[in-house]
């Protein structure tokens, strides 16, 4: 049960805690390289940093990354099925010829 919320202070620290228990399954795109990268994670602006600053083996030799894509979920297992999808043939087609074409 949230409870009540004592006005907008109680609602924005209700939101950002809320949102902050959220996680993101991200596609990171690397122009020079024309690569796709798939993840999830609870915290975008840091995953984010670390695929830029080369900290990750899949993604450090494809820099620099542009996030083209994220979808935000409640639960890691939501974020998780999505992600599976996306990395599947029919999900990285759908990268291609929806999100990418659209950027």
């Amino acid at each position: 049960m949230i409870g009540y919320l004592n006005g907008q202070a109680g609602f924005d620290s209700f939101l950002k805690t809320k949102l902050s228990n959220m996680y993101t399954t991200y596609v990171p795109y690397s122009q020079n390289f024309d690569r796709i990268y798939i993840g999830l994670t609870n915290n975008l602006e840091r995953k984010f940093k670390e695929h830029n600053a080369e900290r990750n083996k899949s993604t450090k030799a494809y820099c620099p990354w542009e996030i083209v894509h994220t979808e935000k979920f409640e639960t890691r297992i939501e974020a998780r099925k999505r992600e599976k999808y996306l990395k599947s043939y029919r999900g990285r087609k759908y990268i291609r010829d929806t999100v990418l074409l659209n950027k």
